[in-house]
């Protein structure tokens, strides 16, 4: 079956074409060259083989025309979030037919979602998605799936996120269906980056067996030996390991579950420890290690039991972390009369599309037990015990690992540096180079340094001369005798501290260490969802009359100095029954009463109450209907301000895409209780800021949708980017995307405030330190690091916390502006305007007396008398006279 669709007249888009389009040289020669495509095809994915597929739906916009403005006919736009987009086409892949173009120039909150028709989906048969796609004009990435078109939004395909490029090339991928499914879904084509993309030759074929249409396959060398590069567990504090914890239990959140390093190894003087603890302590993960595809690996390693039988399990996934194409585990009794004993796993073959392995260790949390000697090899089965190296390198934050590895502007980095003996006598000297970086990639500082194994260990005050990010590494001139490590510090200002009239606010763990993260990147805000249950219904009231209160960690936030935005709803199971036909009764008198109880208990330590989180996605959060919905927040708003007359309440919690959920909601249910503040969800998946859209007219109208009800404030108490960044070079992360990471940071804050709204929630951290986070957690890094959307974080809120919006004059040509004022200081935050070709310049002659130029990673720009301004903004400070 082949379908070409042409332009649906009954969709017209009327939107303006924009002369400024940005042409580089590059994109003003830009030719189509057919015999390029063709080698590019074959290169990237072959579609022929033996599991021959049957073409089931093919899209080749051949029926456009080629000054069209609506989506292809039967192709769906979907209505996440605010943008101007443009749709038509243009020459076709081919050089004779045509291709579907899409323009976009503006994008506030969400994204850009297109689907296709659906086609006939058949349980366990294989189908491959295969397209061609060409940039022009855009900066960001491309996510291709296929995806229900409505909520709950199943996935069906996962797909994979690509970054077009100048030339036709094509992309493909491939997925077993889970269920029959005939209508609804379609691919997705989403995207939430300005720019201007060509999409072409949608092909969907069906297969019986998997086709294998990996896009970039693995090309790794298969590695001899042992892989972990601190296997023998000597250098304390390494950050090979870190520990991830979701287990929904409140007070585990507490906990700081990691293990420690013990005297008492079985190889070389010290162990990994993992001690007794009252709460689940999730797993321990390593860092990813390379892999070579069609490889079987071994996992192996020494464990020891301190009393009793202990349970230990060892697996492992595609070092992605968030990608389930390849897992292996298996869990051994370990007792400890038996003393040391080797357990190991095999893993499957690795899969073309996988580069990497991370390996997980976890015990239950009812024993004391110690690892070492961990190995990770090709083939099927453990060899005898060799480390990676001779000798193992320790690289340390100097100062105690419940502090984040961050200093104040100013300070040196303090480093802890020793050579530890693996599998070599002591005394040995390891001759290395010590290397600082600062962001994005500038070398600070070297120094050549000898270490003996088993020797001194070296406490250094090393001044970087910059601030923000500094990668630190400890290479080894001899590579044979040991392995390079690595360590990602910062260098970032005071927190402001301002508490409640803070504007930077985030979803934490509740934990000290991450108290003290949190203050140090400039939170000043707390939202207790996700992160945290304590002041959820089913946590805080599990049974009729049960009262559960969690004082110590609520404790610990207030005394940081960070305010809390707490939320009340989740209720058990016992407050909203389900009858024989699936409902859900609302029980709003046992809401109320939990309201009542938890306000007035934490009353002066938490002052602001969100009544609901997400009450507009139907049958998840809520369960019911808006009308149903409008009891259950009068009772709890009258509640809460019972127990607490000084509580503010927070609501109701609508989406900026979708703010008519309040139109029924207050029709057949008026609220009796206005909220104190409007809150609202909009998600960021682009960098904000970007092309034409008025995100102050979007709030206008949000408020007119409030009505009567709209308060004072509005509050976006979650949004994110769905993409991470790390400046750890394991990690891999493209320079373009640690750009986009960094020029985030500063620009969802101060686009935010600028358009009018009061605080800014990032949905982040979570409870986990897990450092993948399906793309949400961007605030943390590997090993608990600073990211760098979080050392940008850091900065702005220097900047800018505790201003307020200043009017917008004319921007200097060629860039974007957000203005804020105060009584100390005035502050811009100046960025490249997308649409306007070249990047903008700014010419240090034209700044107001006394202005300084600093830089997202909090470097002030002096001795040029102009600053090249791109997508990462500068800050323009000017005091106030007092």
């Amino acid at each position: 079956m082949q379908v070409s669709h042409g332009l649906a007249s009954d969709k017209p888009h009327s939107l303006p074409r924009y002369a400024r389009r940005r042409q580089t040289g590059n994109r003003r020669q830009m030719k189509t060259s057919l015999a390029l495509s063709v080698a590019v095809w074959g290169c990237i994915v072959s579609l022929a083989g033996a599991n021959a597929g049957r073409l089931v739906a093919h899209w080749t916009f051949d029926d456009m025309p080629l000054d069209g403005r609506s989506a292809p006919e039967g192709w769906i736009v979907g209505n996440w979030g605010r943008r101007t987009c443009a749709f038509g086409s243009q020459t076709g892949a081919d050089g004779r037919g045509r291709a579907m173009n899409v323009d976009m120039t503006g994008n506030f909150g969400g994204e850009l979602q297109i689907f296709s028709p659906a086609w006939p989906m058949w349980q366990q048969r294989w189908y491959r998605v295969s397209f061609l796609l060409k940039g022009i004009d855009h900066p960001g990435k491309i996510n291709v799936c296929v995806r229900k078109i409505g909520y709950p939004w199943t996935m069906y395909g996962a797909g994979n996120t690509f970054r077009p490029t100048n030339g036709w090339q094509r992309h493909a991928f491939a997925f077993c269906a889970k269920a029959d499914v005939q209508s609804g879904f379609g691919v997705m084509v989403s995207t939430g980056s300005i720019g201007h993309f060509l999409l072409d030759d949608v092909m969907v074929e069906e297969f019986d067996a998997n086709p294998d249409a990996t896009v970039e396959k693995n090309n790794n060398p298969p590695v001899a030996g042992n892989l972990v590069p601190s296997s023998s567990c000597e250098a304390k504090d390494d950050n090979f390991f870190i520990n991830t914890v979701f287990t929904g239990e409140a007070w585990s959140e507490w906990q700081d579950a990691r293990p420690e390093w013990i005297a008492g190894g079985k190889f070389g003087r010290r162990a990994l420890w993992f001690p007794k603890r009252p709460y689940t302590a999730g797993e321990t993960v390593t860092r990813p290690m390379d892999v070579a595809s069609g490889q079987a690996y071994t996992f192996s390693l020494w464990a020891k039991c301190e009393e009793g039988t202990a349970h230990v399990r060892l697996g492992g996934w595609d070092g992605r972390l968030n990608s389930n194409k390849w897992r292996f585990g298996k869990t051994f009794p370990v007792a400890a009369q038996d003393g040391w004993v080797r357990l190991e796993v095999t893993t499957p073959p690795v899969p073309e599309d996988v580069r990497q392995a991370a390996l997980t260790i976890s015990c239950d949390n009812g024993h004391a037990v110690r690892v070492d000697g961990l190995q990770f090899e090709l083939g099927s089965r453990a060899t005898p015990y060799a480390p990676a190296a001779p000798h193992e390198l320790e690289l340390a934050f100097d100062a105690p690992t419940d502090q984040p590895a961050i200093v104040p502007w100013g300070r040196p980095l303090p480093l802890r540096l020793a050579a530890h003996a693996a599998d070599s006598p002591t005394g040995t000297v390891v001759h290395a180079t010590l290397r600082v970086t600062a962001y994005p990639n500038r070398l600070v500082h070297e120094r050549r340094v000898e270490l003996v194994a088993g020797g001194k260990t070296h406490h250094l005050d090393v001044e970087p001369n910059a601030n923000g990010l500094l990668r630190v590494e400890l290479v080894p001139q001899d590579a044979s005798s040991a392995v390079r490590c690595e360590r990602v510090l910062a260098r970032l200002p005071p927190p402001r501290g301002l508490g409640e009239r803070s504007r930077f606010g985030t979803h934490f763990r509740l934990s000290p260490y991450f108290i003290r993260y949190a203050r140090a990147i400039g939170m000043g805000w707390e939202r207790l969802h996700d992160c945290s249950g304590i002041t959820k219904m089913s946590c805080g009231n599990p049974k009729p009359g049960e009262w559960r209160w969690f004082d110590e960690p609520v404790d610990a936030v207030r005394a940081a100095g960070i305010a809390i935005l707490g939320l009340p709803d989740g209720p058990p199971e016992w407050a909203h029954p389900v009858d024989a036909q699936g409902k859900h009764h609302y029980d709003a008198a046992a809401f109320a009463a939990w309201c009542e109880q938890v306000a007035a208990h934490y009353a002066g330590r938490i002052d602001h109450w969100e009544v609901w989180n997400e009450p507009y996605i139907s049958g998840y959060f809520f369960r019911g209907t808006a009308a149903e919905f409008g009891p259950v927040f009068n009772a709890g708003a009258a509640a809460l301000r019972k127990g607490n007359p000084s509580a503010k309440v927070v609501g109701w919690c609508t989406e900026l895409s979708s703010p008519d959920y309040v139109k029924p909601f207050l029709e057949s249910a008026p609220v009796a209780e206005r909220p104190d503040i409007n809150s609202m969800h909009y998600y960021f998946c682009n960098v904000p800021g970007d092309g034409d859209t008025d995100g102050g007219a979007l709030i206008a109208n949000m408020r007119a949708t409030f009505g009567a009800r709209a308060a004072p404030e509005i509050w976006n108490t979650e949004g994110n980017l769905s993409m991470t960044a790390s400046f750890y070079t394991f990690r891999r992360t493209p320079p373009e995307d640690l750009e986009e990471a960094v020029a985030f940071g500063a620009r969802c804050w101060a686009d935010t405030f600028a358009n009018g709204i009061a605080k800014l929630f990032l949905y982040s951290l979570h409870n986990t330190d897990r450092f993948d986070g399906h793309g949400l957690m961007n605030l943390a890094d590997y090993d608990r690091a600073v990211s760098p959307v979080a050392a940008a974080t850091a900065v702005t809120a220097y900047f800018i916390d505790g201003l307020e919006p200043a009017p917008l004059a004319p921007p200097p040509e060629g860039m974007r502006v957000a203005r804020f004022r105060g009584d100390d200081r005035s502050v811009s935050v100046l960025w490249d305007d997308v649409l306007v070709p070249g990047r903008a310049r700014l010419d240090r002659a034209a700044l107001p007396q006394g202005g300084r130029l600093w830089d997202a990673m909090g470097n002030e720009l002096v001795g040029a008398a102009s600053v090249e301004v791109g997508r990462t903004p500068v800050f323009v400070v000017v005091p106030q006279e007092q």
